[in-house]
């Protein structure tokens, strides 16, 4: 089959006890989680995961319940988690594919598609995560500081709702591949219009109108892949076959 990006995409959120009638699981969002090279293996924002990882939960699509998170390991740096759970004890066998790598020969302009839940509380009469799928472009690459965390990021043409970090950011032409997360948003202000009035008694009044734009930052994950191979191992299909025997 071929593979589809949408199916590695999940929500991360913190286990809020059995509710209803079938005390079924409840799960508060937190954002979006994808898995990356193994299906145990996911990528997410380090703020989007809960303090106590004992109640960190995993929502894949199509799953029958939340998923356990095992571990969580965060980039000393950069605004990523790595969240692992435990395949032995789910009841069935781990049916979606993760993405297969990241690449790092990334361009300004060049085009990206993006998929996360971010949160509907207005537009939507049963207000929760929204799977939604974003196209743009990468607008500049600089090395982002914000709070404690330092990274190389990406600017998105997109900004960045709430529930979309930790969302991946991928090639519309080769979609096993991510290029970065997303993480935040940045707001640029401009002046869009200028007004001049001329008061009653003559003095001259400007007014000028400014407008609030606000892009979607990615961390780029080339600038962190020492990590990442570090602590997940590679994707099966991109392993190198053994050497021939030689006699």
């Amino acid at each position: 089959m071929p593979f589809n990006p949408l199916n590695a995409v999940g929500i991360i959120g913190a286990s809020i006890g059995l509710r209803g009638k079938h005390q079924r699981e409840e799960v508060d969002d937190l954002g979006s989680c994808f898995a990356f090279r193994q299906p145990t293996h996911f990528l997410t924002a380090s703020h989007c995961v809960p303090t106590d990882v004992k109640l960190a939960r995993i929502v894949m699509p199509g799953a029958p319940a939340p998923i356990p998170v095992a571990s969580a390991l965060y980039h000393p740096t950069a605004d990523l988690a790595l969240v692992t759970i435990d395949a032995e004890n789910l009841s069935y066998k781990a049916y979606w594919e993760p993405f297969w790598d990241l690449v790092g020969n990334w361009t300004m302009g060049e085009d990206f598609m993006a998929f996360g839940y971010p949160m509907d509380t207005v537009i939507s009469e049963d207000p929760g995560p929204t799977p939604r799928l974003f196209r743009g472009h990468y607008q500049r690459f600089w090395p982002h500081k914000v709070g404690s965390f330092f990274y190389v990021a990406g600017e998105l043409s997109i900004a960045s709702p709430s529930g979309l970090s930790g969302g991946p950011v991928f090639r519309p032409g080769a979609q096993v591949m991510v290029t970065g997360m997303v993480t935040s948003n940045l707001e640029s202000t401009t002046y869009s219009e200028e007004v001049t009035e001329r008061t009653r008694d003559g003095a001259t009044v400007t007014t000028r109108l400014r407008k609030v734009v606000s892009y979607g930052v990615a961390v780029m994950l080339s600038g962190v892949a020492d990590w990442l191979n570090q602590f997940v191992p590679a994707h099966e299909l991109q392993r190198p076959e053994p050497p021939a025997f030689q006699p």
